[in-house]
């Protein structure tokens, strides 16, 4: 599971970043997302009641804002529904672009940092009790991600190299 931190400013709910972030990553994936407020709730370990809430606020305009970020679209075929991102939206936008190019390994300036939040991580007794395990996650994510940025900017601005002669000789393929 991903999220992106300008999901979470625009939306002030962990609960509807990590709904959309499932959302995002399924309709980048296979081009729109289809399935139940329950389906995503089991995955999310979310009541449905919160994954219908939601939904609901996601699928209606943010605060001074005339797009949602989310699109419904009935299913004629049956009674399901699919739910698209919104384009027109400026964030449904770059965190589709941001997904795409995560799963087909690219990057460019211009998109969104994703955060990965680990939810097997997550061990409850019951789907009620989650919304803090779910803050707390989302935490690790991003303090786990700043840690391992830190040590690779420190790793490569370094100007001395520090390896002993052995492991220098092994490098080489040198005997000593």
């Amino acid at each position: 599971m991903f999220f992106a931190l300008e999901v979470l400013a625009a939306t002030k709910s962990d609960t509807q970043t990590l709904i959309l972030g499932h959302i995002a990553y399924h309709h980048a994936k296979h081009g729109k997302f289809n399935s139940s407020a329950s389906a995503i709730a089991k995955h999310l370990s979310y009541s449905i009641n919160a994954v219908k809430n939601g939904l609901k606020k996601l699928l209606e305009p943010l605060e001074d804002e005339k797009e949602p970020l989310l699109i419904e679209s009935a299913n004629p075929s049956s009674y399901s529904r699919t739910l698209h991102l919104n384009m027109k939206h400026p964030l449904g936008y770059r965190l589709l672009q941001s997904y795409t190019q995560m799963l087909n390994k690219q990057q460019s300036s211009n998109t969104l940092r994703l955060y990965s939040v680990q939810l097997h991580l997550f061990d409850s007794k019951s789907r009620y009790d989650s919304r803090h395990q779910h803050k707390m996650l989302m935490l690790q994510a991003l303090i786990t991600s700043k840690i391992k940025a830190g040590k690779i900017a420190t790793r490569n601005k370094r100007d001395t190299y520090q390896q002993s002669i052995s492991q220098l000789a092994n490098k080489l393929g040198w005997h000593i």
